[in-house]
């Protein structure tokens, strides 16, 4: 038996009798809480923390201006483990842990990662790993179908800082760059950037970026690292990398990536 009415028919306004009993059902259950309140008893009822830790993954789905949508799973610590939804959190009725799913149509939870409101989002996006979700809702619009979204703020990136780099066309120049106290000279390639873009069925993919950027090798080349060829009369000559070599790199500076690989040599006999 309940203390409110429930209808069935009518409306009010642009409430319908549905919503009104979903109403009376939401304000019915909140009658122990009220109740245990005014009795004395405080205040028993768990509010849902706004902002809290999530582990996020990069989506297929963007959004209508180009940004990435991220699944995610809000976290917590069961005993001595990290838990999330189905995974080490016991009850799940009592955890009540949220879970975050993009797709590419609205009305569903999904996350976003900030960038500056006057710029186009990022070029070097999150792919994966912890971050702080902030709830923002969003109102029922004739475009969006509503529901919750988040803003995740990154905290940590699990994979390496490397990338991956492939030589573009064109002639390397030999620079001078600072090593400690001394100079060493070494060579700087036209490059362009590769990315990981997940498929649709989650098989790993690799996009060039259309920019340009600068591939430094290490290496100087005046340290040769020739092997031993004493007795005979091969001639070694040091040969720069082709078009469409493949390395590993670590950015350390805007557009400039560092790389180190042996040299490598024609043969003459």
């Amino acid at each position: 038996m309940t203390d409110l009415p429930r209808f069935y028919e009518g409306a009010v306004g642009r409430l319908d009798f549905t919503t009104m009993n979903e109403m009376m059902k939401r304000l019915d259950l909140l009658l122990p809480l009220v109740q245990n309140a005014a009795g004395g008893g405080g205040w028993s009822g768990k509010e849902k923390p706004t902002v809290f830790p999530v582990y996020a993954e990069r989506s297929q789905y963007l959004t209508a201006s180009g940004a990435h949508k991220y699944d995610w799973w809000e976290i917590t610590v069961a005993e001595d483990v990290m838990a999330w939804e189905g995974e080490n959190s016991g009850n799940e009725g009592e955890t009540q842990l949220r879970t975050g799913v993009a797709t590419d149509g609205g009305g569903v939870d999904y996350g976003l990662l900030p960038y500056h409101p006057r710029e186009d989002p990022p070029a070097d996006p999150f792919l994966e790993g912890f971050a702080i979700a902030v709830l923002i809702r969003s109102a029922n619009t004739a475009s969006d179908a509503g529901g919750v979204r988040c803003v995740l703020f990154p905290l940590q990136v699990p994979t390496q800082t490397s990338v991956l780099i492939r030589i573009a066309s064109g002639s390397p120049n030999v620079v001078q760059i600072p090593i400690g106290t001394s100079n060493r000279s070494v060579r700087e390639y036209p490059a362009q950037l590769m990315r990981i873009e997940p498929g649709a069925d989650g098989s790993p993919a690799f996009e060039v970026q259309p920019d340009e950027i600068v591939a430094i090798d290490l290496n100087d080349p005046a340290s040769q690292n020739e092997p031993n060829l004493e007795g005979s009369d091969t001639t070694l000559t040091p040969r720069p990398y082709d078009a469409g070599t493949m390395f590993q790199a670590i950015k350390i500076g805007e557009g400039r990536y560092a790389f180190t690989h042996l040299i490598r040599f024609d043969v003459t006999c």
